[in-house]
């Protein structure tokens, strides 16, 4: 069914220089027969560093999310109990990207719990630390 996204429902927080911002309060999508449906936001790799900083920007900003984790799971409790504060939706997701069947199990138990996702921030990744100059092809 076509839809188009709300713009009435604001949340107005202030930023560490005194200036006013506007954020959405959250994602949600009016359809044409007038009924307002949540949607979530996917971050992969969320339980630590980039993605729990994400994480909780979005809450801040309304947004109800799943937070994908693989071997994080104490840093993802603190990820989840922080978001949480904001009042919103969380749901945490354990999965595996490491190989194709990783990846397909976690996308089979994604989609059947959250199927109304509207963004998606892939933002998990392996990282070798080692310096560029010894770092091989296959490494890389």
């Amino acid at each position: 069914m076509p839809h188009h996204f709300t713009k009435s429902a604001h949340r107005y927080t202030q930023s560490t220089y005194g200036k006013t911002r506007r954020y959405p309060f959250c994602a949600q999508r009016v359809h044409r027969d007038g009924g307002i449906k949540m949607h979530r936001t996917l971050i992969t790799g969320a339980a630590k560093r980039l993605g729990a900083c994400l994480a909780l920007e979005l809450a801040k900003a309304g947004h109800h999310l799943v937070l994908h984790y693989r071997n994080s799971h104490q840093e993802m409790e603190t990820t989840i109990r922080l978001c949480k504060k904001e009042g919103v939706e969380v749901i945490a997701l354990f999965g595996d990207f490491s190989t194709p069947e990783g990846v397909q199990d976690f996308l089979t138990r994604y989609l059947t719990q959250c199927p109304d996702t509207a963004y998606v921030i892939h933002n998990v990744g392996n990282y070798l630390v080692k310096p560029l100059l010894t770092t091989s092809l296959e490494e890389w």
